[in-house]
């Protein structure tokens, strides 16, 4: 007897069949692994739309956010925004909630785990935006891609992830045999039209659409992700720190709300600035 904990938005596992053209925005908060369970052979697994996938997800997402507790020395917990653990395929699908991870987990963007014994995960043409916190193995779309118990590393082509949102510089905590079929870009590149120009290995004619935050998928109804929203800033009580000095006219830009407006600089960084008239002011952002 063996004792597997694995929790989705959806579904717990995949095994012997596919999804496709689904879509969760439940959250799903799973606990610690028993460190001394002599049944629990495996850490917890949760994904914001299935904890296990060993077979293939197509054209879905998830919204919500997913928490998981601490994983032992030996099974470490495994999160993704979309999938916890993936032996299997994800294509044309994407993840926008919150990946929240304690001490001994794999988590990621995306996908927790990319692979299981002697059978490696794929992940193409998808995306990830959420915020990733993780004490362990972090990354913007995967947390764990190494190779083990005879399987090859997992493998991503024509994916993406917002580096600033997701706050994760790299693709993967650990990113074994990963070269290349990824980018990581801000949240302006993938946001509105920019989208299609920046994630262009997207099929934008069949499958997916621009809208005024990040792509979605035709056809498939749901909330429509959005960039998380900047902070309020007063020209005259506060500069940013670091900041690059640049002008901005509210003809410049459109408007948010009366007496609002969003200014951006070349490097993708945002912020809401009170008050601002027709005539150029300097803002630091």
């Amino acid at each position: 007897m063996r004792r597997f904990i694995s929790a989705g938005g959806l579904v717990g596992s995949t095994n012997g069949g596919s999804i496709s053209e689904s879509f969760a925005t439940g959250d799903i908060d799973v606990g610690e692994a028993e460190q001394n369970d002599s049944l629990q052979t495996t850490g917890p697994r949760a994904g914001g739309l299935v904890g296990v996938n060993r077979d293939e997800i197509t054209k879905s997402f998830a919204t919500g956010t997913v928490e998981i507790g601490e994983g032992t020395d030996s099974q470490p917990s495994r999160v993704g925004g979309l999938v916890g653990l993936n032996p299997g395929t994800i294509s044309e699908s994407y993840a926008t909630g919150n990946v929240e991870a304690a001490a001994n987990s794999n988590a990621g963007g995306l996908v927790g785990e990319h692979y299981i014994a002697e059978q490696a995960g794929d992940i193409k043409q998808s995306y990830a935006v959420g915020p990733v916190n993780g004490e362990s193995s972090t990354g913007g779309l995967v947390g764990d891609n190494a190779a083990g118990f005879g399987s090859e590393p997992g493998d991503v082509t024509d994916s993406f992830w917002d580096q600033q949102a997701t706050d994760q510089e790299n693709v993967a905590g650990n990113d074994e045999g990963l070269t290349d079929g990824f980018e990581g870009l801000n949240t302006a590149e993938m946001t509105s039209l920019e989208a299609e120009d920046n994630m262009d290995e997207l099929d934008f004619e069949n499958t997916w659409e621009t809208t005024d935050g990040y792509p979605v998928l035709q056809g498939l109804a749901g909330p429509e992700p959005t960039p998380p929203a900047a902070g309020a800033v007063d020209l005259q009580d506060e500069i940013l720190p670091d900041a690059d000095e640049f002008d901005v006219t509210t003809s410049s830009f459109a408007s948010l709300d009366e007496g609002f407006v969003l200014v951006e600089d070349g490097a993708g960084n945002e912020a809401t600035i009170e008050n601002v008239g027709e005539e150029t002011n300097t803002v630091y952002v």
